[in-house]
């Protein structure tokens, strides 16, 4: 969350070593040394802030051909729980659609995903205890379902409301 605006600006800001990473990739950009970046884990708050310090950017988050991208297919679940040797792969399958299959990231995509990292908290407790979890969910997350359009672009200049920051998670 942020909470400190100034901080935030300072860093997002002109002379931010933030904008000044990106701003070397904007100046490098198609002049043989750097052709295209492929950057994952930066919100559309950072780069709405950076303003022209990185405007060639494109966001491709929410292209629905990229969907399955960001999370495990059910072929992909089911492909890791056949490598730890699950007992039950279909009685496993149907545990991780209740808790962790139900990501779209574009309206429109065809498919959910699974969250990728639960699944593999899932595995390593699996693993570890030879058998089903009792705690399903890693304890870093939060285990409330949440549902919000996504925000693309943020104005950081107005209030934050609660969908802005569901958008950050």
């Amino acid at each position: 969350m942020i909470s400190d605006t100034k901080a935030f600006t300072k860093v997002t800001g002109k002379d931010g070593f933030v904008r000044s990473f990106y701003e070397v990739f904007k100046a490098h950009a198609g002049s043989g040394c750097v052709d295209r970046i492929f950057i994952t884990g930066v919100t559309s708050l950072t780069l709405d802030s950076l303003t022209s310090g990185f405007n060639i950017a494109k966001n491709i988050s929410m292209f629905p051909e990229l969907n399955e991208m960001v999370g495990f297919t059910t072929e992909e679940a089911k492909y890791l729980l056949q490598e730890v040797n699950t007992n039950n792969i279909e009685e496993t399958m149907e545990i991780l659609a209740e808790n962790y299959n139900g990501y779209r990231f574009c309206k429109s995509a065809e498919n959910k995903v699974f969250n990728s990292n639960m699944v593999l908290y899932f595995i390593d407790e699996y693993q570890r205890t030879k058998g089903i979890p009792d705690q399903l969910a890693d304890p870093n997350m939060n285990n409330e379902s949440l549902e919000t359009d996504i925000i693309s672009n943020f104005d950081f200049s107005a209030p934050f409301e609660e969908d802005d920051f569901l958008s950050l998670r």
